[in-house]
């Protein structure tokens, strides 16, 4: 990796990285490639043009391959790796979603979570995705306030704000009398005071 950033050093105009790794992790890989770039004398704009997590699958059945819990699950994760994505000023982002679950010919794919059902309507992940980013768009001017271990939060233009947490709950303070909050699953609920709790995953 080194050899080849020194050698394309001031030749490249972005620069773009596959992530199939756990949301947490994503600043970490952002700072290091930026960090890279600018000791080699530049540094260019991140995105990725796949990103995706791994899940296998509950049943056999391509109908039907995750539960109900599962199905949550990656849409908590599917919300954690956007704002982590934006909130590490990382983008495009382009969610490879290919579903081919118990296809004997297409082993190595059996993991890759895709955010739609055979009948192409949305699962969970996918109405997550839709939302998500919907919601922060190609937002600019990203302040990333805490990137763990345990609490993310990152504070996007027009007074958004997003957090999440790796494990358990955590208390954190709105600078104002009251907030709209909007969870993963586009539950929307209206928060008093200046505590709020962000849910782990």
């Amino acid at each position: 990796m080194n050899a080849v950033l020194d050698g394309a050093a001031g030749s490249i105009d972005s620069l773009n990285f596959h992530y199939y790794q756990s949301p947490r992790h994503l600043g970490t890989v952002a700072d290091w490639l930026r960090q890279r770039t600018q000791r080699a004398g530049y540094s260019v704009p991140l995105l990725t043009n796949e990103m995706s997590l791994r899940s296998a699958p509950d049943q056999c059945n391509p109908a039907a391959p995750f539960s109900a819990a599962t199905l949550d699950r990656q849409a908590r994760l599917v919300f954690q790796y956007l704002t982590s994505a934006r909130g590490n000023d990382v983008g495009p982002v382009v969610w490879f979603s290919i579903d081919t679950i118990c296809d004997p010919n297409r082993t190595a794919d059996q993991y890759n979570a895709s955010l739609f059902n055979q009948d192409t309507s949305l699962r969970p992940p996918g109405a997550a995705w839709a939302r998500v980013a919907a919601t922060l768009g190609t937002s600019a001017r990203v302040a990333r306030i805490s990137d763990g271990p345990n609490l993310f939060e990152a504070q996007f233009p027009n007074g958004l704000y997003a957090a999440w947490t790796a494990s358990s709950p955590e208390t954190i303070v709105l600078d104002g009398a009251a907030a709209t909050v909007t969870d993963y699953a586009g539950n929307v609920s209206s928060v008093s005071g200046q505590t709020a709790t962000a849910e782990p995953d």
